[in-house]
Order: structure tokens, then C-alpha cells, then sequence
């Protein structure tokens, strides 16, 4: 998981179950590990990288246009919240 509109499934946010958009509210992150501690889940792997992937075209722009992972936050800033 990554703390981001979208991670590895583009266009997902669009399915009525999807609640990523929420990914600033940390009452998400809180259903979440609800969700997976009733799966019996032992643990949440929250992914980053210290930057915006830029390997098309030699430039962010687009992975900025197609939300490739940005924008992303920090996840020791939202486990602090």
C-alpha cells in the first residue's frame, strides 16, 4: 500500500468500492487496519520513494498527468497524525 490515490491498479479510484481518495484522512488508515485485523493480517506495508518516477520522456510530467504514484505522502507523517 502506498499513501496515494493510486499505486500499482491506474484507473482503480474509479470502482464505487474504492475509497483511496481519502488517502489524507487518517480515519481511512484507521478503517484499514480494522479491515485488515479482522483478515487476521499481522502486518501493513506502507511503500515510498523520495521522488516522482521520471523515466517517460526524461520528465515527471507524466507521471503527474497520470497520478503514477503522485502525489504521495510521507507514511511516518500519517502514523504520527
Amino acid at each position: 500500500m502506498m499513501n496515494c490515490v493510486g499505486h500499482l491498479a491506474p484507473g482503480q479510484w474509479t470502482a464505487a468500492q474504492d475509497n483511496s481518495v481519502r488517502y489524507l484522512d487518517p480515519d481511512y488508515w484507521v478503517e484499514l487496519a480494522q479491515l485488515l485485523e479482522r483478515g487476521l493480517f499481522d502486518a501493513l506495508f506502507l511503500g515510498d520513494v523520495l521522488g516522482v518516477y521520471d523515466v517517460d520522456s526524461q520528465s515527471a510530467e507524466p507521471a503527474i498527468r497520470n497520478a503514477a504514484q503522485v502525489p504521495m505522502n510521507d507514511p511516518y507523517r500519517i502514523s504520527h497524525l
